[in-house]
């Protein structure tokens, strides 16, 4: 994941962000909010879910991915608004797993 700010994402057309398969690499605008790069950062994680999971072909029947990814990202940030102690319950559950 790398933060990129001012003339790098305007270079690189980053209104938000972007996640590149070939690199595994997930570029975040940081001239956006906290709460939108979390977002975004989300909704480029779901992304990459996405194709490693090989549901990109999933789109023609969902007709696009992207709004698909998009309202899962937003959801998930209210969810985890709306109850900040689950990432840490859920990063504790994770390293406790056997």
């Amino acid at each position: 994941i790398r933060w990129i700010e001012g003339k790098e994402a305007r270079r690189r057309d980053e209104e938000y962000g972007s996640m590149c398969h070939i690199t595994q690499t997930i570029l975040i605008n940081c001239d956006r909010t906290l709460q939108a790069q979390a977002d975004t950062l989300l909704h480029e994680i779901l992304h990459a879910i996405v194709f490693l999971m090989g549901l990109e072909n999933m789109s023609e029947k969902l007709k696009d991915d992207e709004d698909v990814v998009g309202r899962l990202a937003t959801c998930l940030c209210a969810v985890w608004y709306y109850n900040p102690g689950v990432i840490q319950w859920m990063n504790f559950a994770i390293h406790k797993a056997p």
